[in-house]
C-alpha cells in the first residue's frame, strides 16, 4: 500500500518536488537540506531571464548554467547541500523565512542595443551582449572596474 501511494505521489501535484528531493537524497545522503529544499520557492528561469535576491535569501542551483554576481560581501553563509561548514543558528539568524514572488529584474535595452540587466541596487549590473562575427568592437555600458565573461566563443572558420 505505501508503495503504491509513493508511486502515485510521483505523478501527483508535487512530482517535480518530489523527484528533487529523490535526486538530492542520492547526492547528499542524510544531510537535512535535501528536505529544506523542499520548502524554498521553487523558480525555473528561461534563457536570458534574470533575479536578485536580497541578502538573507536562502537559495540553490538545481540545474543549467546560471551565473551569480554578488556585491561585496564578507560573509557566506551555507544551507545545505555541501561537505563544508553549516552554521546553523547564524543561518537562522541571517536568512529571511518570509514567502515572497520571484524577484525578477526585467532586461533593459541601451540606446546601442545593449542588453542590460539593472538591479536594484548600484554595485553591479549585468550586460548581455551578443558578438556578431566580424563585427567590430563592442561599446561596453558601463562605468567603472568590468569583468568579461565568455559563455561561447565561435567556431574559426
Amino acid at each position: 500500500m505505501q508503495r503504491a501511494a509513493a508511486g502515485s505521489a510521483l505523478n501527483g501535484p508535487f512530482a517535480r518536488e518530489l523527484q528533487t528531493v529523490r535526486e538530492l537524497s542520492g547526492h547528499y545522503p542524510g544531510d537535512p537540506g535535501v528536505q529544506v529544499a523542499l520548502m524554498l520557492n521553487r523558480v525555473s528561469l528561461a534563457p536570458g531571464q534574470a533575479l536578485c535576491l536580497p541578502a538573507g535569501q536562502l537559495h540553490a542551483y538545481l540545474s543549467g548554467l546560471g551565473i551569480e554576481v554578488m556585491a561585496s560581501s564578507d560573509n557566506v553563509l551555507r544551507g545545505g547541500l555541501t561537505p563544508k561548514h553549516v552554521d546553523v543558528p547564524e543561518l537562522m539568524r541571517i536568512c529571511s523565512f518570509s514567502p515572497t514572488p520571484p524577484p525578477m529584474v526585467p532586461e533593459q535595452w541601451t540606446d546601442a542595443g545593449q542588453e542590460l540587466y539593472r538591479p536594484p541596487f548600484a554595485e553591479f549590473q549585468l550586460q548581455r551582449i551578443e558578438l556578431q562575427p566580424n563585427g567590430g568592437p563592442v561599446a561596453l555600458a558601463q562605468h567603472g572596474p568590468v569583468i568579461v565573461l565568455a559563455v561561447e566563443l565561435p567556431a574559426v572558420p
